[in-house]
């Protein structure tokens, strides 16, 4: 028999051309056959998708079965049209005076938030009391299936120290309940969570039945003895391919990975220790090991640098090995240096969090821009640095001209490098978005924040070069102060109230935060090339006193 859903809700025609017998309302009524009505409370952020895995298995029924969709009116997706919602979804309020023969309550990826922290929390309280009266059997699944167990018996999560993610064997432990009919005795099914149940809570309720479980992955399905609530600590829903798109989601949304060593120890692969999300520290930890030793060896090794015997003691004259004076001057410098290092990085990792409870589709797509300007800030960023060491250089020298001519040079030879990349940038986002994911909703929140991300590679580079100067002339205390303002204040603060509040305008999410991106760099960059031009109206014995203190 068919399920019975609206013509024009997506998943109708998919299901059509999988011959899934399928019928639109219109029809139905003229048979006057008495459907099963489902209620779907549907909390997934990528709410289509999920709809089509539900409806899909609910079409294998002899009965018809008649869907309708629930969202909540607590919380706006950000991942799904609002005319699809205003179409296809009705709000607690519409519905809390019918009845439903079965309701289904998916997941959704916030298991890292308690439940009181949840925007919806109450709302759902009052939903999952409904089902207590109103309909006759409930289906709780993944995070759904926590919150559950934790309303309705207080049964605490427990998070994970790395994700419970794959595909793992159960077994049925009570192969006469009916839930169970029909299953093998061994079956495997998906997991994808950062968080499990507490067993010994499991055990001393009474009320709970565990109908299936994993060795590794713990209590699977779960019910009341009469059936009334039941619980799923997985995604027997998932396509095929589901958990292959949420790896790699997670991986776009920055795991970072260290290969080989990364597969070595996470995996245990080679002769190592198979240390699950552990392993990615120790990959990460023998990496940065390796290039310290290596830099070392070469800096004692190389002709250029052993001439120079750093790291032996010049006895004859008279210079101690351990200079605190020009410790202290290296500190004066340096300090600076690295609490502006400090606060630029802060703004771009706190960025991924402030935006987490948006979505992993949200975070995912930030993490694409970003990791995508990470990579193509390698050019001003060398330019930077070059910008420090031929200024630096001219200075020391007593060069005054050519130091001016330097950094004029590199700040020039930044920006046009930046007009490449933005070109470039404007021009192949969707390609270079392609590489990255094939999830076409993160590919166009990606290529959206492409846009911004090729906006700032001016202000980016500008301001990279300019700050490479002033550290060529040791004027690094102006730097720390701008990037105090620029990252602290106007960029994290700023993008903070355009993404997540309505302060200024409505909540703008991720391109929120890359609007203050680049009113940040705008900042410094102004800022910067002010305190450029300043040095440059100095005379010889100004400038040289400056860098002599």
């Amino acid at each position: 028999m068919p399920l019975i859903i609206p013509k024009n809700l997506p998943a109708y025609d998919e299901l059509q051309q999988e011959n899934v017998f399928v019928m639109h309302q219109e029809r139905a009524m003229s048979q006057h056959i008495r459907p099963l009505r489902i209620l779907i409370l549907n909390l997934m952020p990528t709410k289509i998708v999920t709809e089509t895995q539900l409806a899909r298995l609910l079409a294998n029924s002899p009965l018809q079965v008649q869907v309708t969709f629930l969202q909540t009116a607590t919380h706006s997706t950000t991942h799904t049209a609002p005319e699809h919602m205003k179409t296809f979804y009705k709000t607690f309020d519409e519905i809390r005076n019918e009845r439903f023969d079965g309701m289904i309550i998916t997941g959704a990826p916030i298991e890292d938030l308690d439940y009181e922290a949840v925007d919806y929390w109450d709302e759902l309280c009052r939903i999952m009391d409904y089902t207590k009266e109103n309909v006759y059997s409930t289906i709780h699944l993944c995070w759904g299936a926590l919150a559950g167990l934790y309303y309705h018996f207080g049964i605490p999560k427990v998070h994970l120290d790395k994700k419970m993610f794959g595909v793992f064997e159960h077994r049925v432990t009570r192969p006469s309940n009916p839930l169970v009919r029909g299953f093998d005795e061994v079956f495997y099914a998906p997991h994808s969570r950062w968080a499990g149940l507490d067993r010994a809570a499991i055990d001393a309720c009474g009320d709970l039945r565990i109908l299936a479980e994993s060795d590794t992955a713990g209590p699977m399905l779960l019910s009341t003895e009469s059936g009334r609530q039941i619980f799923v600590i997985g995604h027997p829903e998932y396509d095929k391919y589901t958990l292959d798109k949420e790896y790699k989601r997670d991986v776009k949304a920055g795991k970072p990975i260290n290969i080989p060593c990364n597969y070595a120890f996470i995996y245990g692969r080679f002769g190592m220790p198979r240390l699950g999300a552990a392993g990615c520290g120790v990959a990460t930890s023998i990496c940065f090991w390796f290039m310290a030793v290596s830099i070392f060896y070469y800096v004692v090794r190389d002709v250029q640098f052993r001439d120079m015997r750093l790291f032996t003691p010049d006895h004859d004259s008279g210079t101690p090995f351990i200079d605190l004076p020009l410790i202290l001057s290296v500190l004066r410098v340096g300090a600076p240096n690295a609490a502006a290092m400090c606060l630029e990085c802060t703004l771009f990792a706190v960025t991924a969090l402030l935006l987490a409870p948006l979505g992993t589709d949200a975070v995912a797509s930030h993490q694409i821009a970003m990791s995508y300007g990470n990579l193509i800030f390698a050019c001003p960023l060398s330019v930077g640095m070059t910008a420090t060491i031929m200024t630096g250089g001219y200075l020391g020298a007593g060069r005054l001209l050519k130091a001016r001519s330097a950094a004029h040079t590199c700040i020039t030879l930044a920006a046009a490098n930046a007009f490449a990349a933005m070109a470039f940038t404007v021009v192949f986002r969707s390609w270079i978005v392609s590489f990255y994911t094939s999830d076409p909703h993160i590919a166009g929140l990606a290529c959206t924040l492409m846009l911004f991300c090729a906006a700032y590679q001016l202000l980016d580079a500008t301001q990279t070069a300019a700050s490479g100067v002033l550290r060529g002339y040791n004027s690094t205390a102006i730097i720390m102060k701008v990037c105090v303002i620029a990252y602290g204040g106007i960029g994290l603060l700023g993008g903070f109230i355009l993404g997540r509040t309505d302060l200024v305008v409505p909540a703008m999410g991720a391109p929120g935060f890359w609007i203050g991106y680049i009113f940040a760099l705008t900042f410094s960059s102004v800022c910067y090339l002010w305190q450029i031009h300043r040095l440059h109206m100095l005379d010889k014995s100004a400038v040289m006193g400056r860098i002599a203190r």
